[in-house]
């Protein structure tokens, strides 16, 4: 494939990114440019229409995301090295290369929640996962606690499990003017939110709150009158709720990953007091950061904090330990590493 050379990297990504119709790239990939490789990726898969989106769907959730390194067959074959984000999207490429195509480059996984999947997944997809990681020449995770899991459970070689530093967008943030509209933001869409602990401590304060998150994982039978609950919003809008915030709660049960990192790095960077569930990769990853941390499950700490917060000092945090130039500094030392094995 023409243009492929040593200093390619092909992008496996979700096509959930960006606005319709445009090409994308999630979490500031783009920064590994910055170091000299030459990015490449497709859309295609979300410009599927029809019965023929309906049918990759269908196929891909029974098996692996798969037609985007089909869409980019020619360059995988080439490449020096594969880059996954996140482990879903490498999962097909690796059973690609378990069925013996696609050998050649070198496969790197940026994962997020493979920890908490490998402890809890079931018999028959723990097997998948294992087989699956045999396939893949490095993995990396954005907390400590998930070296030992996957380890344990998927049969990794801690020698190919790096761990990154987390980081987020400071240039969108910036751009944000913060300001005190007096609410506390409670935010979040995977399952690891603990919104019974959030609104059991809700209904024990008078303190305003707003509430963003998927209807199908909130009870909002339990909404208090000071509770204002507005489902899952588009990003903008999230982020002007975000810089309005007098500050935000990151409420979570105990999972392998740290759960609701980009919510306390932009709240964070935005200057907002910010309530952390304490579990081992939360602190793995926040641990030097000025957050109020409270137990799982742990209700009455949670009212204790929320009340507290309004006299919390604002937080001061160098933007530079929030950004993800330094996540991508770390990945573009792995490609490099591993490249140089090609």
């Amino acid at each position: 494939m023409t243009g492929v050379g040593d200093d390619t990297v092909v992008v496996l990504k979700s096509p959930r990114y960006g606005p319709a119709g445009t090409s994308a790239l999630p979490y500031r990939i783009d920064h590994l440019a910055d170091h000299g490789f030459t990015l490449v990726w497709s859309d295609r898969r979300s410009e599927l229409r029809g019965w023929r989106r309906r049918w990759v769907a269908r196929s891909e959730a029974l098996l692996a995301p798969w037609y985007q390194p089909w869409c980019l067959r020619r360059a995988i074959v080439e490449a020096p090295v594969v880059l996954a984000m996140f482990e879903s999207e490498g999962h097909g490429l690796a059973l690609a290369r378990r069925l013996g195509w696609g050998r050649r480059a070198k496969l790197v996984v940026v994962s997020c929640w493979l920890g908490e999947l490998a402890r809890t997944a079931g018999p028959w997809r723990r097997r998948l996962y294992r087989a699956l990681s045999r396939h893949v020449d490095v993995v990396t995770v954005f907390s400590a606690n998930q070296v030992p899991v996957l380890a344990a459970r998927l049969g990794i070689d801690p020698e190919r499990i790096t761990v990154v530093p987390f980081g987020i967008d400071t240039d969108e943030t910036a751009r944000l003017t913060p300001h005190d509209d007096g609410y506390l933001l409670a935010v979040g869409r995977d399952h690891a939110r603990d919104w019974p602990t959030m609104l059991g401590a809700a209904a024990r304060t008078d303190r305003p709150m707003v509430v963003l998150a998927p209807p199908s994982q909130f009870p909002t039978a339990e909404v208090g009158p000071n509770v204002e609950f507005l489902g899952y919003v588009e990003r903008a809008h999230y982020l002007e709720l975000l810089a309005g915030a007098r500050a935000v709660a990151v409420v979570t049960r105990d999972v392998a990953y740290p759960s609701g990192q980009t919510v306390v790095a932009e709240a964070l960077s935005l200057g907002k007091p910010v309530i952390v569930t304490r579990t081992p990769a939360m602190v793995d990853y926040a641990g030097s950061f000025p957050v109020t941390w409270v137990e799982v499950g742990d209700v009455e700490g949670l009212v204790r904090a929320i009340d507290d917060i309004a006299r919390a000092p604002l937080p001061r945090v160098e933007s530079s330990s929030l950004d993800a130039r330094a996540l991508w500094d770390a990945v573009a030392g792995v490609i490099t590493t591993t490249r140089s094995s090609w």
